[in-house]
């Protein structure tokens, strides 16, 4: 008898907190646009919103590819060394015998495109920022620090596995009417690795018609003087 008492009890506790609503929230969306930022047409507003995105371009030379993966994949099939420790990926790679579960490469891939979607959109929106802070002769410095990157990642890509995808837009704005659009950007094609070098030349002159021939502290791109 408590037990049931009990269980009533508690099944009154469910109901009453729903016993004065009329019905439950049933809120249609406004509409079928998601929009990535909330200017869509802005993607960077100030010239500190700039050299933010840049320094996380930058910061990507801090992930796991640079500080292991990038050794491994070079040294270690090489004479230079051998790959130790305990990791079957590395031992993969060292041997030559690379399969489709390899977690170096689905990881090396992600890190790689990560820092080239980045650099994309401080290539592409730094012009359009009006901010007077960021001046004309500093945006070209910011647009070709990027592209040196963007080209630099994309050597990477391109030595690795020849034939890449060459993404070079980032996408703002995701809708159902846009789908065509932005497919080809969400999911590109691969290119041969000749457009790819030709792209990283491209990239390459406009880095050196616009960085600093030097800089304030070593790890930014500058040219030779």
């Amino acid at each position: 008898m408590k037990k049931n008492i009990f269980k009533i009890g508690v099944a009154l506790l469910l109901v009453l907190p729903f016993w004065g609503c009329d019905k439950f929230l049933d809120l249609q969306p406004k509409n079928d646009k998601i929009v990535v930022d909330n200017k869509d047409s802005v993607y960077f507003s100030s010239a500190s919103e700039v050299e933010s995105a840049l320094a996380g371009v930058y910061g990507d030379f801090r992930n796991e590819y640079f500080e292991l993966d990038y050794f491994v994949n070079g040294d270690a099939q090489s004479d230079d060394c051998y790959a130790g420790a305990d990791n079957p990926a590395n031992f993969q790679i060292d041997d030559y015998n690379i399969d489709a579960l390899n977690s170096n490469v689905s990881r090396d891939w992600a890190y790689l495109y990560s820092a080239i979607g980045k650099a994309n959109a401080v290539i592409n929106n730094t012009d359009a920022v009006t901010d007077p802070e960021l001046t004309a002769s500093r945006k070209k410095e910011i647009i070709g620090e990027a592209c040196f990157i963007r080209a630099y990642m994309y050597f990477q890509l391109v030595q690795l596995w020849g034939d890449v995808p060459l993404q070079l837009q980032e996408i703002k704005t995701i809708s159902a009417e846009l789908l065509p659009e932005i497919y080809p950007i969400m999911f590109p094609p691969r290119n041969t690795k000749e457009e790819v070098y030709a792209q990283i030349i491209t990239d390459l002159e406009t880095a050196l018609a616009g960085v600093k021939s030097t800089g304030p502290d070593k790890g930014y791109v500058t040219r030779v003087p």
